[in-house]
């Protein structure tokens, strides 16, 4: 999957607010990926790909399906073999923890990324935000009260001329149409052990009361910077080329030779055009495999980043027991600067499969005047239709951490209960990495708006000296401080913001995701 590289010299992390766009990829190519996601889901490949008795099998597999031509699986099993015993792509950490290539390309998973003391302690800090009363449980918007919000980014975010800093001043943030908001980030140092030191709160998250779920939250933080590195590398030095020498549809000519005469030649260019209407495409040749080389090394070691933190639960019941999936999208804007995000599936109880699946926005390809069969067949691009490919999914297993870049949109696929006659769920922490080269507005710098944190510490104080009902008065005047109703009115606004903005991310050809493709006669 080929990018449009800018100047390699200057360290630039793309993501889909930078200008950039994916060269198309044939679909000869995306069936060989699909080999190499097949082989990457299945467990331990990296092992299991060095012998030559289960590699041998494989091939027997997919050569049974008659799906794929021999040199695609010679080619894919070749380049998996590479990866299976190459650092940056199969990654043995000192714990035991293994970092793998993901089976969507520019992806990294880990299984065994967080050990199970520490997924205990997540679950246990955890609950404390999910055993509330029903009166205060955070039903994300429009969700039909299926998705559990207990840390989100959108709600307390920053308001442009309503937020303040610290030192009483209002932030104001560039203009980027009607988007006048952002979510904050926490900031943390990475020491050279790759544990993660935060130096300002995780927002959302009571830096007393929420202490020990701040310190968990840190602590898989920290798990997940070699996966970032990774991700953080192959962002800055690009995917690897196409795979196939002529990325152009190749067909085989028409060989008969134009006879004499009027009648024979109408026979003939019937017979022609039916030929064209219906002949074949031809396999393309594939280059030589060649290893991916990280020409400019990127390391998160003895760095200041910015990270935001997002908690979440799907909740199925017998009475609502499908998940009807999300919508298709790139996480922030130019506000938050985005560039990769992180999953950790802790748990999911008595689902079916859920999957993440990723599709990129594509430079028009080449083609000759008129060839939307070519293109259909070549490429799946149809005239007047988007320049979106799809480039696979990740099965979101439980204990599975994934991280992928910002440049591509992810949608969580449908899912619903296995059992209906009993609950069921599938819980999630994520993190949003902000662009290391850059910084925004944090925690470090943002005066905490939420209203109850200052009441409850008043009330608390003053107890013995002033009523409640004069307390909240006072705090109500405090400028900066919102109420939990006010947060929840900007999280709807920054919703509907955001919800045509995902789309209209521009590169120099026009938005990323919104192009057509058109068949011009040239």
């Amino acid at each position: 999957m080929q990018k449009n590289i800018a100047d390699q010299n200057k360290e630039e992390f793309r993501s889909h607010v930078t200008d950039f766009t994916y060269e198309a990829i044939t679909t000869y190519e995306l069936k060989l990926l699909s080999i190499i996601n097949q082989i990457i889901e299945k467990p331990f490949w990296y092992q299991k790909i060095n012998n030559q008795e289960i590699r041998s099998k494989w091939y027997k597999e997919l050569q049974d399906s008659e799906q794929f031509p021999v040199k695609m699986i010679d080619f894919a099993l070749e380049e998996l073999l590479y990866k299976a015993n190459n650092e940056f792509f199969v990654k043995k950490l000192p714990d035991g923890a293994c970092i793998t290539c993901g089976p969507v390309e520019e992806t990294f998973i880990s299984d065994n990324l967080i050990n199970n003391e520490l997924l205990e302690d997540l679950k246990k800090c955890v609950s404390v935000l999910e055993n509330v009363p029903d009166s205060e449980k955070d039903w994300h918007p429009y969700s039909n009260n299926l998705v559990l919000d207990l840390v989100h980014p959108s709600l307390y975010c920053i308001k442009s001329g309503k937020t303040l800093s610290k030192d009483g001043n209002t932030i104001m943030l560039s203009a980027d149409g009607n988007d006048v908001f952002q979510w904050i980030p926490s900031d943390v140092f990475i020491d050279a052990d790759y544990s993660a030191k935060l130096l300002s709160p995780i927002n959302s998250l009571h830096p007393e009361i929420h202490k020990n779920t701040t310190e968990v939250i840190m602590k898989i933080f920290s798990k997940f910077i070699p996966m970032f590195e990774n991700m953080l590398n192959v962002i800055l030095n690009g995917p690897p080329g196409s795979r196939i020498k002529l990325p152009y549809t190749l067909w085989d000519e028409f060989d008969e030779s134009e006879p004499e005469g009027v009648e024979a030649q109408e026979e003939y260019y019937r017979r022609m055009d039916e030929y064209h209407d219906n002949r074949p495409l031809l396999d393309p040749e594939l280059n030589d495999f060649k290893p991916y080389i990280i020409k400019k090394p990127y390391s998160l070691l003895n760095k200041h980043v910015q990270v935001i933190v997002k908690l979440a639960n799907i909740q199925l019941t017998p009475e609502k027991p499908k998940y009807d999936g999300g919508v298709w999208h790139c996480e922030g804007t130019q506000h938050e600067n985005i560039v990769s995000t992180g999953i950790y599936y802790y748990d999911n109880k008595n689902i079916t499969q859920s999957k993440l699946s990723f599709r990129v926005g594509v430079f028009e390809p080449w083609y000759e005047q008129g060839d939307n069969r070519g293109m259909g067949l070549g490429y799946g691009l149809h005239d007047e239709e988007l320049l979106i490919q799809p480039v696979g999914s990740i099965i979101s297993k439980e204990h599975r951490s994934i991280v992928f870049p910002n440049t591509m949109q992810h949608l969580v696929e449908p899912f619903e209960l296995e059992d209906k006659t009993i609950p069921g769920h599938r819980k999630i922490l994520a993190f949003f990495l902000i662009d290391p080269t850059k910084k925004i507005h944090s925690t470090g710098d943002i005066q905490p708006q939420q209203l109850n944190w200052t009441l409850d510490m008043l009330q608390e104080i003053l107890k013995n000296k002033l009523p409640p009902e004069i307390i909240l008065e006072i705090v109500k005047r405090v400028d900066g401080l919102i109420s939990l109703e006010t947060a929840k009115e900007w999280r709807l606004e920054l919703m509907e913001a955001r919800k045509a903005s995902n789309e209209m991310f521009y590169d120099h050809d026009g938005p990323v995701f919104l192009r057509h493709f058109s068949l011009c006669e040239h």
